[in-house]
């Protein structure tokens, strides 16, 4: 007889789980941490993505066209983590045209992208609802290879809806924090909390979305990653 209590996922085996896994697969462990040190002395908030969703991002960038990605959008910079991360699976030719609405965070992410020796990463300062519209004109709508979202929760919906011109058929919409956000879990409760509530809108617009085929994938909040059709 199987004991039933082995079968859940507790916070412990969770965090054991993802210990594994960067043991396994994380070669640049120690360089995650450093870049983590160094934003939280700088005052940048703690919520840059770590080794785990680096690799999946680096690894999404890299399958998002056959030789890497040409051209990558993001939304939220904060210390430079996701858009380093990003860059190892462009085109030797391939950009990053990345968006940060805090001038702290954009000056400090450039220096880090300068200490990773990665010359294809554009911060542009300024918020993602309307700078979305101006890359359409600047980069032409069906450019993107990938667009990654992981800024102001309330505003993933109209990430969407500003991103989708610059998405080419075959691209992916990459979002964070989609199963949660603060201290509270999409699954447990909504509970009429902003972030929680547009965060729920934007994944069931993605879901129903005929344009685009997704799923989430359970880690860390929760990774969205949906393929332009």
């Amino acid at each position: 007889m199987v004991d039933s209590s082995s079968e859940g996922m507790t916070q412990q085996r969770w965090e054991r789980t993802h210990q594994y896994i960067d043991q396994l697969f994380s070669d640049d462990t120690d360089r995650w941490d450093r870049e983590h040190e160094a934003s939280m002395e700088a005052g940048l908030p703690a919520i840059s993505v770590g080794a785990g969703v680096g690799r999946w991002l680096s690894l999404l960038a890299s399958l998002s066209r056959s030789g890497g990605a040409k051209l990558i959008v993001e939304v939220g910079t904060l210390g430079g983590a996701s858009a380093i991360a990003l860059a190892q699976g462009l085109e030797a030719d391939g950009r990053i045209v990345t968006i940060e609405a805090s001038d702290d965070h954009a000056d400090f992410a450039r220096k880090s992208i300068e200490r990773a020796g990665e010359s294809r990463i554009d911060v542009r300062l300024g918020e993602g609802l309307e700078l979305l519209p101006r890359l359409v004109e600047e980069l032409g709508v069906g450019s993107c290879d990938l667009l990654f979202l992981d800024a102001i929760k309330t505003e993933y919906p109209g990430y969407l809806e500003a991103g989708m011109p610059l998405m080419r058929s075959g691209g992916l919409v990459v979002a964070d924090n989609v199963l949660g956000a603060g201290e509270g879990w999409i699954p447990d409760a909504i509970d009429g909390e902003p972030s929680r509530v547009a965060i729920d809108r934007f994944n069931r617009l993605v879901a129903t979305d005929p344009r685009l085929q997704g799923t989430i994938l359970p880690m860390r909040q929760g990774l969205l990653v949906a393929r332009v059709l």
